[in-house]
């Protein structure tokens, strides 16, 4: 009787980490899709604001210089945590290396 107990504890502790593992991993790939837009929106802003600085009307701008550095120093930021929570291309590298490997005909002889 009580194996039957230790045996039901032991089933619903290991559903209830199985479920927890999927919620967490999905959270995970939900930021890792996110920061990969989020660094290509501040890269967008960045190039603007450097076209717009290079304009003669506010060529040398303390101000407008300030801010393309700020916006530099975010782009090198988010890349850091893009490069920590990036899962999803090194999956497609690994992918795309594999399927290049069964699509090559060997030669014939």
């Amino acid at each position: 009787m009580l194996m039957i107990i230790f045996l039901t504890i032991s089933l619903l502790l290991n559903a209830f980490f199985i479920w927890y593992i999927y919620q967490v991993l999905k959270k995970l790939l939900f930021v890792s899709e996110n920061i990969g837009d989020l660094l290509e929106t501040l890269e967008g802003f960045g190039e603007h604001l450097e076209g717009v600085y290079s304009l003669e009307t506010y060529y040398g701008d303390q101000t407008l210089e300030k801010l393309l550095e700020h916006s530099k120093e975010i782009v090198k930021e988010v890349q850091a945590y893009r490069d920590i929570y990036d899962i999803i291309q090194e999956d497609e590298a690994d992918l795309d290396k594999i399927e290049g490997y069964y699509d090559e005909t060997p030669p014939e002889e």
